[in-house]
């Protein structure tokens, strides 16, 4: 999918786009943060708009699409995401060991999730609370994740970051 067919796409359903971020300060970030961003994830936010507020559009509620800026700890984009693969972690690694104490088991959970966090950026929440992540930095780059409460995956198949928002927004209309 292109950037000028998406850019048809969201027009087409009278989506209302934040204002694009001019290239230059595309080029700043990525010269702070040390990486470059996927390449249509950047042309959609310098040709069609930084994300979207959350709007009523043909009486279908488009949760809100973050912006890129101000996203949060720079540190944390810059170390690679770790996961090539789905994780579900919920009753495995993150239930207490015998005998641990609760303050211990905040600690080690805090410590075992904190990768989640490396090398991404949440672009929207989805109906059922899922939230689709942008991967920036890692082997996964340009894929979008979903992460939940109880782990994380790759789309299915594997998706780039304008074929998976045509695909999400061909699902809504």
């Amino acid at each position: 999918m292109s950037i000028s067919e998406l850019s048809a796409k969201i027009k087409r359903l009278g989506l209302k786009a934040r204002p694009a971020v001019p290239p230059e300060m595309i080029q700043e970030w990525e010269g702070r943060l040390g990486l470059k961003l996927p390449e249509d994830y950047a042309a959609f936010v310098t040709q069609i708009g930084d994300g979207w507020e959350k709007q009523v559009v043909r009486r279908s509620l488009w949760p809100e699409m973050r912006p890129l800026l101000p996203c949060g700890d720079l540190s944390l984009l810059r170390r690679p995401f770790p996961y090539k693969d789905a994780w579900i972690w919920e009753n495995r690694e993150t239930n207490p060991l015998p005998g641990e104490s609760g303050e211990a088991w905040d600690r080690r959970v805090e410590d075992l999730l904190r990768p989640i966090r490396y090398g991404n950026i949440p672009l929207l929440r989805g109906a059922c609370g899922e939230k689709f992540h942008l991967i920036l930095n890692g082997e996964c780059s340009g894929e979008i994740w979903i992460f939940t409460d109880v782990g994380i995956a790759p789309c299915s198949p594997r998706t780039m970051f304008a074929e998976w928002l045509s695909g999400w927004i061909e699902s809504r209309m």
